[in-house]
């Protein structure tokens, strides 16, 4: 599968920071033909897996300020290049253009796009992270938070691997598996990762992480009346009946 992987190291210099994104791209190259590209910045890097076929998009680019990762696809990109330009014909090159949008909008520009996509933005000045999903969370990213490191990619397998990481099962998460056939809420079968779950900016600096959701589900239109709890309760109840 197509993806993002990266890592931020608190401790370590570049050379160990190349050695380890080397080998959590090649992890996710699964054919010969993929295309893989890195970026590195001051013990911080992020790698993409790319396809070289179809309609989705994983790429990292560049500028004196930003390194921006990108998976996935998006429907409207002419809508997108209007935000940036005023006009609706948009360039073919979409990691690019929503780099644009991020500098113009920051984060909260790449929220909710009509597409199914993750990207992350590295901030060379402020040393910030910041991973932005899209709102079903059909794109999916995990990551992981070691004492010296922090770490995400599109496939655990390219995390499991580091060699301070414990492979200790969540049990829990296995029952679900079990039970239901799938893990719930941003379990996964390891216990140390995490699932970023849908609808999600991600922040990361130094040793501070925080999630911010940033779209929710609305089971009632705008204007419209809205019961208490209780009340929803009663009427549910009643339909049972």
């Amino acid at each position: 599968m197509p993806g993002l992987v990266g890592l931020i190291s608190t401790d370590r210099g570049n050379q160990d920071v190349i050695k380890y994104l080397d080998n959590m791209v090649n992890l996710l190259k699964h054919e010969s033909y993929h295309i893989l590209d890195k970026k590195i910045n001051n013990g911080m890097g992020i790698g993409s897996i790319d396809l070289n076929k179809g309609d989705f998009t994983s790429k990292v680019i560049e500028n004196d300020n930003l390194i921006f990762g990108f998976s996935g696809q998006i429907y409207d990109q002419d809508e997108l290049y209007a935000r940036v330009s005023g006009n609706g014909s948009g360039p073919a090159n979409l990691p690019h253009l929503l780099l644009d949008i991020y500098n113009k909008f920051g984060a909260e520009g790449l929220c909710g796009l009509n597409g199914i996509y993750v990207a992350a933005v590295w901030d060379k000045r402020t040393r910030i992270l910041q991973i932005i999903n899209d709102r079903y969370g059909f794109k999916r990213l995990y990551y992981w938070n070691g004492w010296d490191k922090f770490v995400f990619a599109s496939e655990y397998k390219a995390i499991c691997w580091f060699p301070d990481f414990t492979k200790k099962i969540d049990e829990f998460a296995f029952a679900n598996l079990m039970s239901y056939g799938y893990v719930l809420e941003d379990r996964t079968l390891f216990e140390d990762i995490k699932l970023l779950p849908p609808a999600s900016i991600l922040t990361a600096q130094s040793n501070n992480l925080t999630i911010s959701k940033y779209w929710d589900y609305s089971f009632y239109e705008e204007g419209e009346l809205r019961l208490s709890e209780d009340e929803y309760i009663d009427a549910f109840a009643e339909k049972l009946k």
